[in-house]
């Protein structure tokens, strides 16, 4: 799980960002404003506005000293505000973490997401256990054959809400109810 803008796939297509590198440049070669968005007061923001990173600098200043727009309009109070404003504006990048983007942009296909190739806000998910237990290296090992076989890939691609291609294309049912 990493860092992650969703955009319309109008920008993406037009712009041909590959990175979210890719945006922050021409944010500041200003060839290709984009307007980052990011959730008030969430982890992202909260790393953005500590972080020595320069990228991470440059993305925050953006949304701050934004000539165009008030800080506190790129500042939204919900996910769903954040991914509303990207389909609805052209320009946008919604800044959130990558398993959410791959959820939005499996259910809208107008949207795609530019990842961060640098992994900038590496996150990783795990299952709790309490301390000492006599269990945890079970999951652990169960946990890496499971991805090792790619059955964990395999449950996320039955299992997570998809109505689109990689192309931004409506699958049929068909198609859904055959993955």
């Amino acid at each position: 799980n990493q860092l992650s803008a969703i955009i319309s796939r109008d920008d993406q297509q037009k712009t041909k960002f590959t990175s979210l590198q890719d945006l922050v440049q021409a944010n500041n070669n200003e060839q290709q404003p984009i307007t980052f968005v990011v959730v008030r007061n969430s982890a992202i923001f909260n790393y953005l506005s500590r972080s020595q990173d320069p990228m991470a600098k440059q993305i925050y200043e953006s949304i701050m000293n934004n000539k165009k727009k008030n800080p506190e309009e790129l500042l939204v109070n919900t996910a769903n505000e954040g991914v509303d404003l990207v389909y609805r504006n052209p320009g946008y990048a919604f800044l959130v973490e990558s398993t959410f983007a791959e959820d939005v942009i499996g259910q809208n296909c107008n949207l795609t997401m530019i990842m961060d190739v640098n992994s900038l806000f590496p996150r990783n998910f795990a299952i709790a256990l309490a301390r000492g237990s006599p269990y945890l290296e079970r999951f652990n090992q169960a946990i890496r054959e499971l991805k090792a076989r790619g059955q964990v890939e395999l449950l996320r691609q039955k299992y997570w809400t998809k109505i689109c291609n990689k192309h931004g294309q409506i699958l049929v049912d068909a198609d859904i109810d055959s993955r």
